[in-house]
C-alpha cells in the first residue's frame, strides 16, 4: 500500500531537500516538456499530411476518418486508461528509488494492457458495424471504405496497447525524450508507408483509403516494438520469460486510479461521439472542414497534452518524495507555462486562419467554413492548456474525482448543450459546433483550477 500523508511540518520551513525542488521546478517541468511538445508536432506534421494524403486522393477520404478516426480515438483512450494510473504508480515508485517496484507493475501491466488489446480486436466485427452505423447513418456510401479501414487498426490493437503503456512507463521515469524520437520514427514510417499503400507506389498495392490505416497500424506495432526495447535496456531482465507474471494484488493499485480515468474518460468519449453525431448530420462540407479544422487545432491539443504529461510525472514523483510543496509548484506552472505558450497559438488562428486551412485542402468551400470556426478555436487553446495541465497534476497525485466531474461538466453538459443550441436552434452551422466546443474549455478550466486550489489531492491514499 502507498500511503500520500498531508504535511505535518506547517511553519517549520521546507526542507533543504524542497527548496531545491521549488528552486528547480520550471527548470525540470520544461525538460520533461519540451520533448513531448516536440514529440506532439512531430505527430502533427504527420497527421497533417496524413489527412492532406487522404483528401488528395478522394473526396471521400475526410469523410471516412470523420466516420472511424473519432470513434477509433474514443475506444483507444477508454482502454488506455490504464496507461494513467500505470504512470501514477510508477512516478512514485520512482520517487522513492523504487525499480524493483517499477519492474513488476511494468510485467502485470503489460499483461493486463495487452489482454484488453487481444478483447478489442475479438470484438471487431461487432465494434466496426455499431460504430459504423452510429458515426455513419448519414453517409451510406462511406460504410464499405470505413469497414476496410477500420479492420488494421483493431488488428493492431493489442500492440498499440502496449505501446502506450510503454511510453507512460518511460514518461513516469522522467523521459519524455526516448518517447518523443520514437514517435518521429514511427510517425514518418507511417507517412512514408501510408503514400505508398494508398497510391500504390514503388510497386506496392494500390489500396486507397485502407492504405492509411495499414501505415497507422504498421506504426503502432513499431511503437511497441521500440518501447519494449528502450524498457528493456533500462530495466535489465525485465522481460525475462521465467519471471514474468500476472500479479493482480500489484494491478490493484493501479486499477484504483485507473477507475477515475476510466469513468472520466467514458464522460467525455461519451459525450464526444453525440458531439460527432452532430457534426455528421451536417453534410460531406462540414465533416471535411471539421477534419481539417481538427488537424490544424491538434498543433494546440498536442502541445497542451505534452503539458499535462510533464505535470502528471513530476507531481507523481513528488508524491513518491512526499513533497508537497513542489508538487504544488509544478502543477501551477504548468498551467502557466502552458497558457503562455497556446497563447501565442492564438494569435496565428485569429491571423492567418485561411492559410493554416489552406495547407491540408484547397477546396475553397472547406475554406470558407472553416475560417470562422478556426478564429473561435483561438479563443480556446490558452484553455486547453490550463484544463490540461491541472487534470495532469490531479491524475500524477491520484485524484481522480475531479477530472471525472470536469468530464461530466464540460464535454457531457456544456458542449453538448451549447452545440446543440447553437448549430440546430439558432442556425449556425459548423460554427456553432466551434463556439460549444470553446464553452466547455473555459468550463472545465475554471472548475480545474478549483479543484487543485482546494488541496484534496495531498492527502490521497493509494
Amino acid at each position: 500500500m502507498i500511503l500520500i500523508r498531508p504535511s505535518n511540518r506547517k511553519g517549520r520551513g521546507p526542507r533543504k531537500g524542497e527548496m531545491l525542488s521549488n528552486r528547480s521546478a520550471l527548470s525540470e517541468l520544461l525538460s520533461l516538456a519540451w520533448p513531448a511538445v516536440l514529440q506532439g508536432l512531430l505527430l502533427t506534421v504527420v497527421f497533417l499530411t496524413d489527412r492532406t494524403l487522404l483528401g488528395h486522393y478522394h473526396a471521400d477520404g475526410l469523410g471516412v476518418v470523420q466516420i472511424c478516426g473519432p470513434a477509433l480515438w474514443s475506444l483507444f483512450s477508454l482502454s488506455g486508461s490504464l496507461d494513467i494510473g500505470a504512470l501514477a504508480l510508477m512516478g512514485r515508485a520512482r520517487g522513492r528509488g523504487d525499480d524493483r517496484g517499477v519492474i513488476n507493475l511494468l510485467r502485470s501491466c503489460s499483461l493486463f494492457s495487452f489482454g484488453i488489446g487481444t478483447l478489442i480486436f475479438a470484438l471487431s466485427p461487432w465494434l466496426t458495424e455499431w460504430l459504423i452505423m452510429w458515426m455513419g447513418r448519414e453517409t451510406p456510401e462511406l460504410h464499405q471504405s470505413a469497414r476496410l479501414y477500420f479492420f488494421p487498426l483493431f488488428l493492431s490493437a493489442p500492440l498499440k496497447m502496449l505501446g502506450g503503456l510503454f511510453f507512460s512507463a518511460l514518461q513516469s521515469q522522467g523521459d519524455t525524450k526516448t518517447p518523443m524520437w520514437i514517435s518521429g520514427v514511427c510517425g514518418f514510417t507511417n507517412l512514408g508507408l501510408s503514400a505508398l499503400l494508398i497510391y500504390g507506389w514503388g510497386g506496392a498495392p494500390e489500396l486507397g483509403i485502407a492504405g492509411a490505416a495499414w501505415g497507422s497500424a504498421f506504426a503502432f506495432t513499431l511503437q511497441a516494438a521500440l518501447g519494449g526495447w528502450s524498457l528493456s535496456h533500462r530495466f535489465l531482465g525485465l522481460f525475462s520469460w521465467r519471471k514474468f507474471s500476472f500479479d493482480y494484488s500489484i494491478v490493484r493499485p493501479v486499477l484504483k486510479v485507473t477507475r477515475g480515468v476510466l469513468g472520466e474518460r467514458l464522460g467525455y468519449h461519451s459525450a464526444f461521439l453525440l458531439f460527432s453525431s452532430l457534426i455528421a448530420g451536417l453534410g460531406k462540407v462540414e465533416m471535411g472542414a471539421h477534419q481539417v479544422l481538427l488537424a490544424v487545432e491538434s498543433i494546440g491539443f498536442i502541445g497542451a497534452d505534452a503539458f499535462g504529461v510533464a505535470s502528471s510525472a513530476l507531481v507523481a514523483q513528488s508524491m513518491g518524495r512526499d513533497d508537497l510543496r513542489r508538487a504544488q509548484k509544478v502543477g501551477w506552472l504548468s498551467a502557466l507555462v502552458g497558457g503562455g505558450l497556446l497563447l501565442s497559438l492564438s494569435v496565428i488562428f485569429l491571423c492567418f486562419p485561411a492559410a493554416l486551412i489552406g495547407c491540408v485542402t484547397s477546396d475553397p468551400k472547406v475554406i470558407s467554413v472553416g475560417v470562422p470556426c478556426l478564429q473561435i478555436a483561438a479563443i480556446a487553446q490558452p484553455l486547453m492548456a490550463v484544463t490540461s495541465a491541472l487534470a495532469g497534476a490531479l491524475r500524477g497525485a491520484g485524484e481522480t474525482r475531479s477530472p471525472l466531474i470536469a468530464s461530466l461538466l464540460g464535454p457531457a453538459a456544456l458542449r453538448l448543450g451549447f452545440c446543440w443550441l447553437f448549430t440546430y436552434q439558432w442556425g449556425w452551422g459548423l460554427l456553432g459546433i466551434w463556439a460549444g466546443s470553446t464553452i466547455d474549455w473555459f468550463g472545465r478550466s475554471l472548475y480545474l483550477a478549483w479543484a487543485f486550489h482546494s488541496g484534496r489531492w495531498r492527502s490521497v491514499s493509494l
